[in-house]
């Protein structure tokens, strides 16, 4: 009677496949962050605009844009604003006032103030 062999997968085909699915998963991984980032900055550059458009009812209802040196604490406090005001990198958006319109700012993904990667809603397209 004749044997018959077994024929399975070796230990090399069995990595050649973890390898072939670990650089997938690192292709996806590598396009899935930087769609995140991309998020991010889109959600930034809304909160912006809420931002201004809550300065523009504030001004209409009190005939004035609240103090800078009080921040943007005003708008939460005259429910103009629902939220607290931080940006997506969690740090808080600035509110300054050049020529008499409002300026809202943020640090950007550094979290860094005065950086090339600064939002500002005076440059929002």
């Amino acid at each position: 009677m004749a044997k018959r062999r077994r024929r399975g997968t070796t230990l090399i085909e069995v990595m050649v496949v973890i390898a072939i699915i670990g650089l997938m998963t690192g292709m996806v991984a590598v396009y899935a962050m930087a769609r995140y980032e991309d998020s991010r900055l889109a959600t930034a550059k809304t909160e912006l605009r809420t931002i201004e458009s809550a300065l523009d009812m504030y001004r209409l209802a009190k005939g004035r844009l609240p103090d800078p040196s009080a921040g943007l604490k005003p708008l939460l406090e005259g429910r103009y604003l629902k939220m607290p005001t931080v940006d997506p990198w969690g740090q808080p958006f600035a509110y300054t006032l050049q020529n008499g319109e409002p300026v809202i700012t943020s640090a950007g993904p550094d979290r860094v103030s005065g950086t090339p990667d600064d939002l500002s809603s005076a440059t929002l397209d």
